[in-house]
């Protein structure tokens, strides 16, 4: 039931928002830049919006040029949270999140307030690049070898292996 109402937000989506959350991580970049990559991929007008910088042993991912800030950005359609427990983790863009029409968010930690119109929350997974994976994977989309060397990172950092 949530793979299906996130892709129909995403479908019916002109413009989409994936934000990170305050000094991000591994899984945090890596579910930013692998959602933002498949969306990309798919056609859609989407940004990968972030607070603070991105760690320098990040900085190897793909397509991090493409970034933005949340400076002159407009209310998206569709706001994507990823890998945060709670609103309060993407700071300034709060506000933002809270103009878009419609809210996914998506993550693994088991402290979660379900603050999204549309939660992907399972805290059985070790890293919300994976629960990004298995959803794009799901509905079919495809997962280039940008995308997935985003969210190969993101596994890897959160479960350390």
């Amino acid at each position: 039931m949530v793979i299906e109402e996130i892709a129909k937000a995403i479908s019916s989506a002109n413009t989409i928002y994936v934000a990170s959350h305050m000094n991000p991580d591994g899984d945090n970049v890596g579910s930013l830049m692998g959602t933002y990559i498949i969306l990309k991929e798919l056609g859609k007008d989407v940004k990968a919006v972030v607070i603070d910088e991105i760690p320098e042993n990040l900085k190897f991912l793909p397509r991090l040029s493409e970034i933005v800030t949340d400076e002159g950005l407009d209310a998206p359609d569709l706001f994507i949270t990823v890998d945060c427990a709670d609103l309060d983790r993407i700071g300034n863009l709060k506000n933002l999140y809270l103009s878009a029409k419609k809210k996914i968010n998506i993550d693994h930690h088991s402290t979660n307030t379900n603050f999204g119109d549309i939660n992907l929350v399972d805290s059985n997974s070790p890293a919300t690049c994976e629960l990004v994976f298995y959803l794009f994977n799901d509905l079919g989309y495809e997962i280039n070898t940008d995308a997935a060397t985003c969210l190969y990172t993101g596994i890897s950092t959160d479960t350390g292996s």
